[in-house]
């Protein structure tokens, strides 16, 4: 089937940057936040079948909020200095990324390159962005800014939808 081909020259924000390392964090750190809830629970429960004072139930669950203020500080803090540190020290060159029915092309001022759409795992999109994830840990951002209008944003979920194997979250299905 035959798409067509959407081609988008992107040029991200620090901010844009920030967002999408957010994201990806949330994603890999998913289970601490599950055994967190798991905890609270826990800790809840023992609360009610055996009653101690506030104060002992503040000493007990006390080494769980250090634990949760260690993880926002890896999630939230960590990417934005990481976000920073990277736009200091590169000059953000545009990046063409060409969605086609043959895979993705992209070209930089580094080079040019070519991915097949069988490396990509799992596609999301939000109100913002599409988040595409080759791996774990190497993804790209593509803000909804760079779409010029609602025919190739079309065609780009088309392509999306058609090629991607993995997970694909598209905006367009919930609404």
């Amino acid at each position: 089937m035959a798409n067509g081909s959407v081609s988008l020259t992107i040029q991200l924000t620090q901010d844009e940057v920030y967002r999408a390392s957010v994201r990806v964090m949330l994603r890999k750190m998913r289970i601490f936040v599950l055994l967190g809830v798991i905890f609270l629970l826990i800790v809840g429960g023992i609360y009610v079948v055996d009653p101690s004072t506030p104060r002992q139930l503040m000493v007990n669950i006390l080494p769980f909020f250090y634990l949760m203020f260690g993880f926002c500080v890896a999630v939230y803090v960590v990417p934005y200095f990481s976000a920073r540190a990277s736009f200091k020290k590169d000059d953000q060159q545009p990046t063409t990324l060409t969605f086609s029915d043959d895979g993705i092309s992209i070209e930089s001022g580094d080079g040019k390159a070519h991915a097949e759409w069988e490396v990509i795992q799992e596609i999301t999109e939000t109100e913002r962005d599409f988040l595409i994830g080759a791996s774990k840990t190497a993804f790209w951002t593509i803000p909804k800014r760079v779409i010029p209008d609602e025919a190739t944003l079309i065609r780009l979920r088309a392509l999306f939808q058609t090629h991607v194997q993995g997970k694909l979250a598209l905006f367009a299905d919930s609404i």
